[in-house]
């Protein structure tokens, strides 16, 4: 296939999704279809020695180049994790359902605007390439996307495609947290920790009392432990009714591990098995305890693993354009 023939500017910037495994992508009628859906766009099949002009799609599976409105993407679609190693670089990333979206995809598709008119600025094909991105995002195998330039991972979900179609989908990338609700190992010997539950625990008529006459915009949560078989995990409970040494609510999270708990889900427990507790009082928040010494240690691991990975990936070079 030829060149484009407009004169062209070249984007190296890629944006690449983490996968559970690859969908069809040696089909070139899947990708048609999801453009389709997309962007409304019928895109031709071309072949290496098809130069009529217009959007177009060729495959030489694991390589695409699919061009639209005069931007040619290449797509890269490789059945083998995108970091070397998952493992070391799992441990960098502080934000347990972010560890698992490394840990468990199998596969990427990096996506790459190699291509684009002139009179195009540089913010139109960023905005090109992230609705690209969220375009193919759009599986139910996406776990999360990645940026290489910015060395940058975030778990997949609706506020992460809404940044990508923003305007600018970069900077939307980076200040969006890399979890909806983040989720931070403990250590449940960290005395820091432990004195913070204790402390939250010993001031409870603080929150009971301030319950007791809360007014309809408040949130009143606490937080307790809930384990299923090996794993245990703290989540926040929305309080809706106390009574004497029992609290009733909903599970205000999802959890990682806990399979047979979900958020939403109606809980009853004791007041003595919470470990922490915060109400909202105007823009002020009420307690929170346990807070500043998960942000220490997180503060400690991060330290102590930048300096055992390097953010590297599988990603081959980009093929050339004929």
């Amino acid at each position: 296939m030829s060149q484009p023939a407009y004169e062209s500017a070249t984007c190296q910037t890629s944006l690449v999704l983490l996968l559970r495994g690859l969908w069809n992508l040696d089909d070139p009628n899947a990708l048609r279809k999801l453009i389709w859906r997309r962007f409304h766009t019928k895109l031709r099949i071309a072949t290496e020695k098809d130069d009529e002009p217009g959007d177009f799609i060729t495959v030489s599976f694991p390589d695409f180049f699919l061009q639209l409105d005069r931007f040619l993407f290449h797509i890269l679609a490789v059945p083998e994790p995108f970091f070397n190693d998952r493992e070391a670089i799992a441990a960098q990333m502080d934000e347990l359902r972010l560890c698992q979206a490394v840990l468990e995809h199998e596969a990427y598709v990096c996506i790459t605007l190699v291509n684009y008119p002139e009179e195009v600025d540089a913010d139109e094909a960023a905005r090109m390439l992230g609705k690209m991105t969220a375009a193919l995002g759009g599986s139910a195998a996406t776990l999360a996307v990645a940026s290489p330039l910015l060395e940058q991972v975030r778990v997949w979900d609706r506020n992460i495609s809404r940044a990508l179609r923003s305007e600018h989908p970069l900077t939307a990338l980076m200040e969006t947290p890399p979890s909806k609700v983040p989720v931070v190992p403990g250590d449940a010997g960290d005395v820091d920790l432990l004195a913070a539950t204790v402390e939250a625990r010993r001031r409870w008529s603080q929150f009971a009392n301030a319950f007791a006459e809360k007014h309809p915009d408040q949130i009143f949560a606490v937080k307790a432990a809930f384990q299923d078989g090996e794993f245990t995990e703290h989540m926040w409970i929305r309080v809706f009714k106390i009574e004497d040494e029992y609290l009733q609510g909903v599970l205000d999270n999802d959890p990682v591990h806990l399979r047979k708990y979900a958020r939403g889900l109606r809980v009853r427990l004791r007041v003595k098995a919470l470990s922490d507790w915060m109400y909202t009082d105007g823009e002020r928040l009420v307690g929170g305890f346990t807070n500043q010494p998960l942000d220490k240690a997180r503060e400690a691991r991060l330290a102590r693993s930048r300096a055992a990975a390097t953010w590297t990936s599988t990603s081959p070079p980009i093929s050339p354009v004929h």
